[in-house]
């Protein structure tokens, strides 16, 4: 006799006489006869549809014995085979996986995808964590598409291997310090790199202040200069050029040309003023922009009266609030933040940028 138990033991099979051991109903799923005891001495094979003793889909079989009246019997690898419904098996149905590891710590699983389970509800995912979760679970877990990702990735791995040798194998150089005696430089005729003409020293143009007196000048000499108090235009272009993102237009409307041939200020006493606190608070960028944004200037409404329209055009006076598109570059990075794929890590290699499928096609 061989009994299967869910709830309780009342799922039977015999061979043999039926009538030895009187467990369960006879001629039922409590006793079912499969008939004759097998020949001796031989290993034999005995199986039966699973719902001769009363088993269904989706019981749960808690328990085998085997059941002998007299005699020697050996019974090996007893058990109950079948299949899983797909809709809840883990290894073919993403739902069923992601609610087998739904509010727990699976530590099998890779620590960034345990961290959603283990942190975040299903309800509260955002599509980076949601597309996370899918992406691992097609190239870890799901048995239609694993082979075929143990495949690329293990392709993928070589390629980064090889690239990481051939990178390798580059030579490279890094400026650690200024020669203590510079390179002559030329100015070369006709741009040509192979015909070096009159002989120049390192200085800036007559018109500007002069670099600080002594020692040979040198790049953070440069830079010194540029934001030193005796030269007060870099602060003035910078502030022009903020102050040009956020209405517009500069105060001096052409921005790349602060010369004499570049147009004055609408509002000379305000873009010293402001060229002043941008210097005097330590080159604050932050600060800068705060002032702005938050000043009666930026922040009067867009709206336009005919008779102002007709007087001021350009808003040049500055009598309502700046109206402009953001840049393009300014959208693409809003729409990768808000969406979540804005990646804020500094340094490193060159990145493609994400673009429509297919923009090259034409080309």
């Amino acid at each position: 006799m061989l009994q299967y138990r869910t709830d309780e033991w009342k799922h039977r099979a015999v061979w043999g006489n039926a009538d030895a051991i009187d467990w369960g109903a006879k001629g039922t799923t409590q006793r079912a006869h499969r008939g004759a005891l097998p020949e001796a001495g031989k290993w034999v094979r005995l199986e039966f549809e699973a719902s001769v003793v009363g088993l269904k889909p989706g019981d749960k079989v808690a328990g085998i014995a085997f059941t002998q009246f007299g005699g020697r019997v050996g019974w090996d690898q007893a058990g109950a085979t079948g299949r899983l419904d797909p809709a809840n098996d883990p290894t073919q149905s993403l739902a069923a996986w992601t609610r087998r590891h739904e509010g727990k710590d699976p530590g099998e699983l890779p620590g960034p995808i345990r961290e959603i389970f283990r942190s975040t509800a299903a309800t509260n995912r955002t599509p980076a964590q949601v597309a996370a979760l899918r992406a691992h679970y097609l190239a870890r877990e799901s048995a239609a598409t694993r082979p075929r990702f143990a495949e690329l990735l293990a392709e993928g791995e070589s390629i980064r291997k090889r690239r990481g040798e051939l990178e390798a194998s580059v030579p490279s150089s890094f400026v650690w310090r200024d020669l203590d005696k510079p390179r002559d430089s030329f100015v070369m005729q006709r741009g040509a790199y192979d015909r070096p003409g009159e002989k120049v020293t390192r200085g800036v143009p007559a018109a500007f202040p002069p670099l600080r007196a002594g020692g040979t000048p040198n790049r953070l000499d440069l830079a010194r200069w540029l934001v030193s108090d005796e030269h007060p235009l870099t602060a003035r272009v910078a502030a022009n050029r903020y102050w040009q993102q956020f209405f517009g237009t500069g105060l001096v409307k052409t921005a790349d040309d602060f010369g004499s041939q570049g147009q004055p200020p609408s509002h000379p006493e305000l873009l010293d003023w402001l060229a002043v606190q941008y210097r005097a608070g330590g080159w604050d960028t932050k600060a800068l922009v705060r002032l702005m944004v938050t000043s009666h200037a930026y922040r009067q409404d867009s709206r336009v009266t005919p008779a102002l329209l007709e007087r001021d055009p350009e808003n040049r006076w500055l009598a309502r609030g700046p109206r402009f598109r953001l840049e393009a570059e300014q959208i693409r990075d809003n729409a990768l933040s808000v969406s979540g794929l804005l990646d804020r890590r500094m340094g490193g290699r060159g990145v493609k940028t994400y673009q429509p499928p297919n923009i090259w096609e034409p080309v």
